[in-house]
């Protein structure tokens, strides 16, 4: 079993349930997997994606159901409203648990784009506006409160120089 914060968890590891997910994990790398002869599975529209759990406004978590329908649906309208494509470089500044990362994470393998994962919590904000010069990020995603905090570093630092082709920069109004 697995320790968690000290107990011993019962849920399953990932590493001992990859043999149970081998035959649906396909490496392209494997020359094999080219030609006439894959068989990708086939998944109903309406099937369960995945849950995201929220205590909404009632207080009292809940769990929510998304379908690959409305999840395929979601990034097509995201993908087509910032015109993503192939050259584009997201970033990912929340946790792949946190329904804002479903944008993130899908824009960019759907459309073949590259993600850029940001640890803010471990690497801060002080050089965020340096790194996303220095990665070429063309788009930004964040929750309002981390890009108020990353707009008054930028004007503190007057580190304003993001290359003028960024059209992509999503960004919220400050409330």
């Amino acid at each position: 079993m697995d320790q968690i914060h000290g107990r011993e968890s019962k849920a399953p590891s990932p590493l001992r349930s990859a043999g149970a997910l081998q035959k649906c994990l396909i490496n392209i790398d494997d020359e094999h997997w080219f030609g006439d002869t894959v068989s990708l599975p086939v998944v109903d529209p309406d099937r369960l994606a995945y849950i995201l759990y929220t205590s909404g406004s009632t207080g009292q978590p809940k769990g929510v159901t998304q379908n690959h329908r409305n999840v395929l649906h979601y990034i097509r309208v995201y993908t087509n409203n910032l015109h993503l494509n192939a050259a584009d470089r997201l970033t990912l500044f929340s946790s792949y648990c946190f329904d804002a990362s479903v944008m993130d994470i899908y824009g960019a393998l759907l459309n073949g784009a590259t993600l850029y994962p940001i640890d803010i919590k471990q690497e801060g904000l002080a050089g965020l506006s340096q790194r996303l010069i220095d990665e070429g990020i063309t788009v930004y995603h964040s929750t309002p409160t981390v890009y108020r905090y990353f707009v008054n570093e930028v004007a503190q630092t007057s580190v304003c120089d993001l290359p003028a082709d960024v059209h992509k920069l999503e960004s919220m109004t400050p409330s």
